[in-house]
């Protein structure tokens, strides 16, 4: 069978313009900021059935280097592969209390997020694009307001260990939302799963180097 080189770039491209197609609901929600989130049972079953139909394959392996989905034309062979650095997933008790899982539990959850993440990233699926319907109607009340502030901030102070790395995140959040300072951040005026991904992608860029993770 002749080798073609590429093919399986060919084959995901054609699944992403399926994908995007979907009318895909997102079921997940972060209670602790506040935003719907895409599980896996949201989109995998018609990701698989596309797979199958356009003759693709999957592996998803992770060590406590990386997580990697690599995505196998299974015709030619020709494969092409998406990673992100590993970090161990944190998890909650109720309230924001700390867990109690065991070991096996924590690598269940952290293999069922990265394989999330992989395949949002590998098929270029952006739940942005559906945030408008998922924000509430009501506004954001004062109080949430903060509290996401604040978790947010947590969360980049707890990845980011350089001061100087830190306040370039602040200061272009704080640019990108419109405001004048972070206390002055408006989730009424810029959707707040819209700014979580800003800060995602800005913790990224910092952390690459260092393989320390993602937000």
């Amino acid at each position: 069978m002749e080798h073609k080189k590429g093919a399986i770039h060919k084959k995901v491209s054609a699944i992403k313009a399926e994908v995007s197609k979907l009318n895909l609901t997102m079921s997940g929600h972060n209670k602790f900021v506040g935003f719907d989130y895409l599980e896996l049972k949201d989109f995998l079953p018609a990701l698989m059935k596309l797979q199958h139909e356009k003759g693709v394959d999957d592996t998803f392996t992770f060590d406590k280097e990386r997580a990697s989905l690599t995505l196998t034309c299974v015709e030619t062979g020709d494969s092409k592969t998406v990673s992100m650095p590993f970090v161990e997933a944190e998890m909650l008790g109720k309230g924001g209390a700390k867990s109690s899982v065991d070991a096996i539990q924590r690598m269940g959850a952290t293999a069922t997020y990265f394989r999330r993440f992989l395949y949002l990233a590998a098929y270029g699926i952006v739940e942005s694009d559906m945030a408008s319907s998922q924000e509430p109607k009501a506004g954001v009340s004062d109080k949430k307001n903060k509290v996401s502030l604040d978790l947010i901030k947590g969360r980049i102070e707890k990845r980011i260990e350089d001061e100087e790395a830190r306040e370039a995140i602040f200061d272009y959040l704080t640019m990108k939302a419109g405001a004048a300072k972070w206390d002055d951040i408006d989730f009424n005026k810029i959707p707040l799963q819209d700014f979580v991904k800003e800060a995602q992608k800005a913790i990224e860029s910092k952390v690459s180097k260092s393989d320390e993770g993602v937000f």
